[in-house]
């Protein structure tokens, strides 16, 4: 009866976190991440009280048994311990930005995911929304970008096209292309000189290599270890036909990101 019990209360717990990953996660996928993390942690921190009376439970077991029980809570444990590390950090540094609306885009020359040369020049006579993005290793920006690509069947009714462009190398960036099969331009500022140029510049910022790079629950997440370093504060700016800045969106937390309603919604109020 001991072993039963021991069984039920790991699995509940396991199931907790489960749940409240999967639910956070999905909202993520769907670029509708929520700015209160109720429903995580309250599954994190299930998984974690569950988990350690399963451990307790179990200590009058076996070694098998508590090495067993100790799994699900070692799992609610360091989810609990990594997003917490990366959510109260979750401000970037605003305000440095090089151009408003009304501004030229600033001139640059880069490669782009194909490894062929892409200059500024090149959004002129087009409409183009032009995303900072912090690299492919970011769920949040995965998810974003994956928006965008979900959206140019109707941005398509405007003439407006999509390029990002990151920190991430030619290759890095190939890679995210391929992985989710994106219909979008990525451009490569491997060194920062665009990202610093335009202002956008997160300085000593939680990043990862976007070089190893899994699913999880169906969404982009970092594979290796993450350090500080300098990345691109996430950043849209809708520009027309002439190069001329009419559009641009910051959000003051870099998981938050602009939904389709407000994407949309600017791009039939400045191009109608």
């Amino acid at each position: 009866m001991g072993k039963c019990m021991v069984l039920i209360i790991t699995l509940l717990g396991l199931l907790a976190s489960v749940i409240g990953l999967s639910l956070y996660f999905r909202k993520v996928k769907r670029n509708q991440t929520p700015k209160k993390t109720v429903a995580l942690y309250t599954g994190l921190l299930l998984g974690i009280a569950i988990g350690s009376y399963g451990v307790v439970l179990a200590s009058a077991e076996s070694t098998v048994a508590i090495v067993l029980s100790a799994l699900p809570l070692f799992l609610a444990l360091f989810f609990f311990s990594v997003l917490t590390f990366f959510l109260i950090q979750k401000k970037p540094p605003l305000g440095d930005i090089k151009i408003k609306v009304g501004d030229s885009m600033l001139p640059f020359n880069v490669k782009n995911h194909s490894n062929e040369d892409f200059s500024s020049e090149q959004f002129i006579g087009k409409r183009t929304l032009f995303k900072f993005y912090r690299g492919s290793w970011c769920p949040y920006c995965s998810a974003e970008l994956q928006m965008f690509a979900d959206l140019q069947p109707q941005l398509d009714q405007y003439g407006v096209n999509i390029i990002a462009i990151s920190g991430d190398t030619v290759e890095q960036a190939h890679l995210h292309v391929k992985r989710d099969a994106l219909p979008i331009t990525l451009l490569s500022d491997p060194t920062l000189n665009i990202v610093r140029q335009y202002g956008v510049e997160h300085h000593k910022a939680l990043g990862a290599d976007s070089q190893k790079v899994y699913k999880l629950f169906g969404l982009s997440v970092p594979g290796g270890f993450v350090s500080y370093r300098s990345m691109a504060i996430p950043t849209t700016i809708l520009i027309d036909e002439q190069g001329i800045v009419r559009w641009i969106d910051q959000s003051d937390d870099y998981r938050l990101r602009a939904s389709k309603d407000k994407v949309l919604g600017a791009v039939n109020r400045i191009f109608s």
